[in-house]
């Protein structure tokens, strides 16, 4: 994935205003896959990944209760 210009102008907003330190918190069902997209739009930057809600049992009762 190329850099993400909206992920890339919000980057540059909070360096400027002294932020080294980044949780990200991906919108995901599950993990691999975009965690290593997003590394290079975070580089120089310290960040962790917030765990995904795909191991929480209230997304499986949000989805069953979606599909009804």
């Amino acid at each position: 994935m190329a850099e993400t210009p909206v992920i890339q102008a919000a980057i540059k907003r909070l360096e400027a205003r002294g932020v080294s330190e980044i949780v990200v918190v991906p919108l995901l069902t599950s993990e691999g896959g975009i965690e290593e997209e997003l590394e290079s739009d975070l580089k120089g930057l310290r960040f962790v990944f917030a765990k995904p809600l795909a191991p929480h049992p209230n997304l499986a009762r949000w989805v069953e209760k979606q599909a009804r």
